[in-house]
């Protein structure tokens, strides 16, 4: 066993969390049922007059659903970038670009969540 080759404490049963990990733990799931709560409210699928969309990987947004799902709770997944929807300009978007596959459009409120 570990234990009789490497040493140590008492053999643990059952894991056991530490207060801090309890914490930042909670306060992730805080963070997601926020993130979650406030984009479900502010997503539209029309813009207002004079409103504009931003637009957003399809990638990146796949990985902020699957964080922000209670089942899946992936990881926190860093800031937006679009790389994937330019040429090496980081200017032009590439041709054959899909709406809805490769990309999604989202309003200023839903752009200032993530």
């Amino acid at each position: 066993s570990l234990q009789s080759r490497y040493g140590g404490g008492p053999r643990l049963i059952t894991p056991v969390q530490c207060g801090e990990c309890l914490r930042e733990l909670t306060e992730l799931n805080r963070r997601r049922d926020h993130e979650h709560a406030i984009v479900h409210d502010s997503d539209k699928t029309y813009v207002d007059q004079g409103a504009s969309w931003f637009i957003i990987d399809k990638h990146w947004l796949n990985s902020w659903l699957a964080f922000v799902n209670e089942e899946s709770q992936g990881a926190i997944p860093g800031p937006i970038t679009n790389e994937r929807l330019l040429k090496d300009d980081g200017v032009t978007p590439k041709e054959g670009l899909q709406r809805g596959v490769s990309y999604r459009g989202v309003n200023k409120e839903v752009w200032a969540i993530f």
